[in-house]
């Protein structure tokens, strides 16, 4: 029973890690095979403990290890040498992860546009939300219009009752569409709480602390070199033994690179010698069920 639902687990993860494209899904996923391998039962004992070994090596040397390399690059990033044109993909694909993610092209553009809304002065601004939705008018400002709405988007499960966007359309003076701001709420009476004003002053701040965020990631990655997760470094450590792609440069990065090294040995010579001992086990069986 453990061993499938260990395997349903397995096949659920890699599910969503294929469909969607979450590569962090992989950690689990491999974690949950190797725990499947080890609760499964064989009859015959020599393929048995096959099998319990190869879940191991597949625990350690997939597993454990990359995420000891993880921990030792986030204490020191120059820990460990890298080809330079390994380091230089997985940086620009950190990057390009963290801008397509973020889009901070895109809230400076919002950040620019609220700023002239606030800027505006116009008495249209402190109207009151419950009354910008309730009349469904387009309202002008010096030098934009807008209008608002409140939409039910989604139901949620029996007793929790609706979800809700509160949405403003912001047109410029010749009526063309510029953006629309878009807060989701829990429940209708936040939707049409404060002014206008109010709402931009929000919305401002919340795309502050993003592209805060964004800055933050932007700097790990561009000057401290903090790039490397889970997926990224796995295709690197597992060909343990091409030392041209990955080389350890502290000390504790030697020892850890030269512990990986001795286990993956060992569990090579015992997989190895397991397997031949299965073959010889099978082989005697035949021979002994043919002389019958």
């Amino acid at each position: 029973m453990r061993f499938l639902f260990f395997l349903a687990v397995s096949i659920f993860l890699l599910s969503i890690a294929l469909v969607f494209n979450l590569n962090q899904l992989w950690l689990f996923f491999f974690l949950s095979v190797s725990l499947s391998l080890l609760f499964l039962r064989i009859k015959r004992r020599p393929l048995n403990n096959l099998i319990k070994i190869s879940a191991l090596f597949i625990l350690v040397h997939i597993v454990i290890f990359p995420l000891f390399y993880l921990t030792q690059l986030k204490k020191d990033s120059k820990s460990f040498e890298f080809d330079n044109y390994i380091k230089s993909i997985e940086k620009d694909n950190a990057l390009n992860y963290i801008r397509s993610n973020l889009k901070p092209n895109e809230i400076e553009n919002k950040l620019e546009l609220i700023e002239e809304l606030l800027r505006d002065n116009h008495d249209n601004l402190y109207l009151k939300l419950s009354k910008i939705y309730d009349s469904n008018r387009i309202y002008p400002l010096n030098n934009f219009s807008f209008t608002g709405r409140i939409n039910e988007f989604e139901k949620g499960p029996p007793g929790t009752g609706s979800k809700y966007e509160r949405l403003i359309h912001i047109y410029d003076i010749n009526g063309v569409h510029q953006k629309d701001l878009v807060e989701y709420v829990g429940n209708v009476q936040d939707t049409i709480q404060g002014s206008l004003f109010n709402f931009l002053s929000l919305e401002k701040g919340i795309l502050e602390n993003k592209l805060n965020a964004f800055s933050i990631l932007n700097h790990e990655i561009e000057k401290q070199e903090k790039f490397w997760t889970y997926p990224r470094i796995l295709p690197y450590v597992i060909n343990i033994f091409n030392t041209d792609n990955i080389k350890p440069k502290s000390r504790a990065a030697n020892i850890l690179f030269f512990t990986h090294n001795f286990i993956v040995v060992v569990f090579i010579i015992g997989l190895l010698g397991s397997s031949l001992y299965a073959l010889i086990s099978h082989k005697k069986g035949d021979s002994a069920s043919g002389t019958e």
